[in-house]
């Protein structure tokens, strides 16, 4: 018999809330009496003004910002009416961010209200969702009370005297300052003594509602508020967004610093992830701006191949065919396919596809028309291009000021093509024959492992276009059991100098899931690539602002094979690896890191005490989070399957033995004593066993084992590395006093070893 609890989750999947994948039962193994912590919001959004859950404000903007915290977002559109009430009890919060009143705005005040008071959260963006006349004032405040505020129907429109009364530094003005005159705002005041003033404001024109000031920014033990026009500004003359408040900062106070432990997608083994993907665009481009090979114009493939790839085994790449390009009419096929197999050949190289004829604009095949499509096409169908464009690949919304959809770029330019676009972009690449979703996923993924090794399989499906998948393609990928990507196009440095740029973990499409990528690649850099081709050295600058003052986001290098159409191009990406090889980070493959992103999704921790949790269904998550938690460690002796921690930005990362399917973790304050342990490390480690003066594991990885350890006995150690069973080699290492141990193991552990670390006595 199933407890209250499972029917609840149950309800949860049957109502289509919960996006994603996997139908099992979510609390199946949970013992009598744990119930899992609530990391889920429910942003509540009007589908009359935002037309679906990957175009809303929260999306956008929130979104990261949740995702950091640790939060899954589900989306409801209020078009659907009000959420089942116990459906509603499952979610740690309610957010919302609307722009003017919505449809049954009253029967919404019901709903939260009543919400509220069975405790659930609300985190309150932008418009009341009313217009606040006399009539309305009751029902605003019914849910705004519970938040410990109140509602007077008043609205300030001229704020040449508007004066700051409070303001919390740490919170607001976080990219720009309060302008004069400041927006219009409601008048919103604290009812409630506990009500946390992150920015209040007073002005001459509120004098006969009494001397109490009016808040712009605030959170209370039920949730916050932040008043419309406050949250993120547009300067048309830059094109630029910036945040007024700090999002993560500002939700961490509404959500009560979120769910503990933290589901952390950046970090492994202790240290920050490396991946790097290639799209294939531009294959079997060749350049005049490079020197012939054998007399012959190298196709881009092969530079990229000579000149990014092979000389750096230590970094892994997953490289993405577009398997028309290997087309049989092609005069090109026999080069394309053969450096095709070079690369899929090397061991540091992951196979992954990047679609079959390259879609520009994904919306157009959910309902596909081979008529229409050829209606956009002038003239007919003729033989496919030998090169793949280099324009006509996305524009994505980083550049739109509110992130509305762009159209691809339009016609490849300077070769000739496929078809042509009459009126409006192509479609796609290539579109001599229907388009078929089997051929596009399926057979796209089983063109480019036909050219691996024997045992080596694509592994990752990388979206073209506008990276903007409809539902069954991406149930295609999940179907032939390959990790997807791409979309998302994080860029934070100098000239996009917001964490409004900064994108979530993710896009939902009905029940599916699309993996954003962590960065953008050199189109976003270039102009599309029209120049400066040297411009994708800037993505140096999001690297570290992704990783502090808040580590955000692994390290990814995504870039497409028409980079080698232009030295400055190969030499950005250069750059990039050689930055990469110098810093501590832990290389992965590009498919690892999108199954741990989708795993992020899955996971589910119980609270077994106050200082202890069990972690469930983790899959490839290796690693939780405590924010502001530099004072604390693991406590060694209670905890099962942690392979140590490490300390960044003030939280503390705690790895994860991936040989241990439930872990349970326990934090101390810092400085206990604890036992020997794993600081560090380039390679995955895994199967720790710690006795007093031995240390026995297993690791896989890429380029030399640099490691860190801790708590050993001081003294000299001897490490023994084998494989199979037969000694690889054999050092002596010493331990400082303090029992700490770096060492550099300059083997190949990419198939794995085994190694052992012993005291001398």
């Amino acid at each position: 018999m199933k407890t209250i609890w499972q029917w609840l989750a149950i309800a949860v999947l049957a109502s289509g809330l919960i996006s994603g994948s996997a139908a099992a039962d979510p609390v199946a193994d949970v013992p009598k009496g744990v119930a899992s912590i609530k990391r889920d919001i429910l942003a509540i959004y009007d589908g009359n003004e935002e037309r679906g859950p990957d175009e809303t404000r929260i999306h956008k903007f929130l979104e990261m910002p949740l995702n950091h915290l640790g939060y899954r977002v589900t989306y409801w559109d209020w078009k659907r009416g009000r959420p089942p009430a116990d459906v509603t009890l499952q979610y740690a919060a309610v957010v919302t961010w609307f722009a003017d009143k919505i449809p049954n705005g009253e029967a919404y005040f019901d709903w939260a209200t009543w919400a509220a008071r069975m405790k659930v959260r609300f985190v309150l963006f932008g418009a009341v969702g009313l217009e606040g006349g006399t009539r309305e004032v009751a029902k605003i405040n019914s849910l705004y009370n519970e938040l410990g505020l109140e509602f007077i129907s008043h609205y300030v429109s001229s704020t040449s005297d508007t004066k700051v009364v409070t303001k919390d530094s740490a919170v607001v003005e976080f990219e720009y300052k309060l302008p004069k005159p400041a927006p219009g705002y409601l008048v919103i005041r604290a009812k409630d003594p506990a009500v946390q003033s992150l920015m209040s404001i007073q002005d001459p024109e509120l004098k006969n509602f009494g001397p109490v000031p009016t808040l712009i920014a605030a959170t209370s033990p039920h949730g916050g508020y932040l008043a419309a026009n406050y949250a993120i500004k547009y300067d048309p003359k830059s094109n630029r967004l910036s945040w007024f408040i700090d999002p993560i900062a500002f939700l961490s106070k509404a959500l009560n610093a979120g769910p503990e432990p933290v589901a952390d997608t950046t970090t492994r083994a202790g240290r920050r992830m490396y991946l790097s993907h290639i799209d294939g665009d531009g294959w079997n481009n060749t350049s005049d701006r490079l020197p012939l090979v054998n007399g012959v114009a190298p196709l881009a493939a092969e530079t990229v191949l000579e000149t990014l790839i092979a000389p750096f085994p230590d970094l892994p790449v997953s490289i993405g065919l577009i398997s028309c390009d290997i087309d049989e009419t092609l005069p090109s096929t026999p080069r394309a396919v053969d450096v095709g197999r070079r690369l899929y050949a090397l061991p540091q190289v992951e196979v992954a596809s990047h679609t079959h004829s390259h879609p520009y604009d994904w919306s157009f095949f959910e309902k596909y028309s081979r008529a229409r499509e050829l209606e956009r096409m002038s003239p007919a169908p003729k033989t496919a291009s030998p090169l793949v464009a280099k324009t006509g690949q996305k524009q994505d919304d980083l550049f739109d000021p509110f992130g509305a959809a762009k159209p691809p770029a339009g016609r490849p330019t300077g070769r000739s093509v496929t078809a042509y676009a009459s009126g409006g972009a192509l479609p796609r690449y290539k579109a001599d024959k229907p388009f078929d979703l089997t051929t596009e996923v399926a057979g796209s993924l089983n063109a480019a492992s036909a050219l691996a090794p024997e045992g080596k399989r694509a592994k990752l499906y990388l979206w073209s276009g506008n990276t903007r998948p409809f539902e069954a393609a991406l149930r295609a990928t999940r179907q032939a059991r390959v990790r997807n990507m791409n979309g998302g196009d994080t860029r934070y440095d100098r000239d996009f100098a917001s964490l409004a740029y900064v994108r979530p973990l993710s896009r939902v499409a009905g029940r599916e899931r699309q993996i954003f990528t962590p960065n953008s690649n050199e189109m976003i850099y270039t102009n599309d690539w029209k120049g400066p081709y040297n411009g994708f050295a800037k993505l140096r600058e999001t690297f570290e602002r992704t990783d502090a003052p808040r580590r955000l986001k692994p390290a990814n290098l995504y870039y497409h094979m028409f980079s080698a159409d232009q030295p400055a191009g190969i030499e950005a990406v250069r750059s990039h690896l050689i930055w990469a090889r110098s810093q501590p980070l832990i290389p992965v493959a590009a498919s690892r890191y999108a199954a741990i992103a989708d795993d992020f999704f899955e996971v589910e921790f119980q609270r077994l005490d106050s200082q202890s949790w069990r972690v469930l269904k983790r899959g490839e998550l290796q690693t939780v989070r405590f924010d502001s938690a530099a004072d604390r460690a693991p406590d060694y002796a209670k905890s099962v399957g942690v392979l140590g921690h490490n300390h960044h930005n003030g939280a503390l990362y705690i790895a994860l033995d991936p040989a241990v399917g439930e872990p349970v973790i326990a934090v101390q304050a810092k400085g206990t004593k604890s036992r020997a342990h794993l600081v560090e490390s380039r390679w995955d480690v895994r199967d720790l066993a710690v006795a007093e003066c031995s240390v026995r594991f297993k690791a896989e990885g890429f380029g030399q084992g640099e490691m860190r350890w801790a708590g050993l006995k001081p003294g000299t150690w001897t490490i023994k590395v084998s494989r199979d069973g037969n000694g690889v080699s054999e050092s002596s290492v010493a331990v400082d006093a303090a029992g700490n141990l770096t060492t550099r193991l300059e083997i190949d552990a990419r198939s794995g070893a085994a190694i052992e670390m012993r005291c001398a006595g």
